[in-house]
C-alpha cells in the first residue's frame, strides 16, 4: 500500500476547507440573503407568499444539487483517480482511506 505525499495530503485539508466554506456560504444564502432578497422584490413587484416559498425552494434546490455534484464527484483520489467525495464525513473531515485502492490520506 504506497502513502500520499505530504503536498497531497495538504491538498486534500485544503479541499475539505473549500467544501466547509461552501456550506457556510449555502447556509448564509438560506437564512439570511433569500429572506432580504424576498423582502425587497415582494416591497418592489408585490410578490405573494406564495410565490416566495416557490422562488425559494426552486433557489434552495438548484444550490444544494451544484453542492451535492460539486462534493461528490470533484475530488479524485491523488493514487488512483477514482472520486473520494462519496465519503459522508468528506464534508467534515478527509476519510481515512480511499475505498478503491485503500491509500491512506492520513
Amino acid at each position: 500500500m504506497t502513502e500520499l505525499t505530504d503536498e497531497q495530503k495538504e491538498d486534500l485539508e485544503q479541499w475539505v476547507g473549500r467544501r466547509r466554506k461552501y456550506i457556510a456560504a449555502f447556509v448564509i444564502w438560506a437564512f439570511i440573503i433569500m429572506p432580504v432578497l424576498y423582502f425587497v422584490l415582494s416591497r418592489i413587484f408585490g410578490f405573494d407568499n406564495i410565490y416566495f416559498l416557490m422562488f425559494n425552494k426552486i433557489m434552495l434546490l438548484l444550490i444544494l444539487l451544484a453542492l451535492f455534484f460539486d462534493i461528490r464527484y470533484r475530488k479524485k483520489c491523488p493514487n488512483c483517480g477514482s472520486a473520494i467525495g462519496s465519503e459522508l464525513n468528506m464534508l467534515i473531515n478527509v476519510p481515512e482511506n480511499c475505498n478503491k485502492c485503500k491509500v491512506k490520506f492520513k
